[in-house]
């Protein structure tokens, strides 16, 4: 197989890159990503360990996915304890309060 036929070519990745335009869609409430977006809506922040207890063994495309929803995920790189306790760099996750207000209209979750 050649990379011509495993890779996009240069305009299709560029149309994958577009910010949607129309208004964000409602997001199902038993998925990862409702799990992972209800804990950032909700205030919290999460890096990739802890996001494994919510069942998110990728939580960089999770977030990818959830900005493709048109939503802002800040971030941050840290420092953890890894494998051995050797430290490991991962980014740590988090919404704005404005962008907390627009994941919980999609998650149909109500405002206390």
């Amino acid at each position: 197989m050649t990379t011509a036929n495993v890779l996009p070519s240069l305009p299709q990745a560029s149309r994958s890159l577009v910010a949607p335009s129309a208004p964000a869609r409602r997001i199902r409430c038993d998925t990862k990503l409702s799990r992972v977006l209800s804990v950032l809506a909700a205030g919290g922040q999460l890096n990739r360990f802890e996001a494994e207890r919510l069942g998110d063994h990728c939580l960089n495309s999770t977030v990818a996915k959830i900005e493709r929803h048109g939503l802002r995920v800040d971030r941050r790189e840290e420092t953890v304890p890894g494998y051995g306790g050797h430290m490991t760099y991962v980014m740590r996750y988090w919404l704005t309060e404005d962008e907390r207000r627009r994941a919980v209209v999609m998650l149909g979750m109500r405002e206390d």
